[in-house]
């Protein structure tokens, strides 16, 4: 009786799987092409807005000189440094 069964229900998924053939598989969708690009123009348009959220607060207004003070300076000078391949300039700030 087991066998029986067993044999109907394989000869019932063949006959159903042979009936509802898929349709052929598209190597290309037609809704790809057009996500990708969607995706582009998003992806640069919320760049862009992104990049000009915060423009007003940083935007230049004129040419601004700035003149380090005494109380801020640093004295640099450049050493040179040995080590295991030759020589090496290093810049020391006090």
């Amino acid at each position: 009786m087991w066998k029986t069964l067993m044999a109907a229900t394989a000869a019932v998924v063949v006959g159903a799987a042979t009936v509802s053939l898929p349709r052929q598989a598209e190597a290309l969708p037609v809704w790809v092409v057009p996500a990708i690009i969607g995706a582009g123009v998003v992806g640069v348009v919320g760049g862009a807005a992104a990049a000009n959220a915060n423009a007003a607060y940083y935007e230049p207004r004129g040419t601004v000189y700035v003149e380090p003070s005494a109380a801020h300076a640093q004295v640099c000078h450049i050493v040179r440094e040995r080590t295991a391949y030759g020589w090496r300039r290093v810049q020391v700030c006090d």
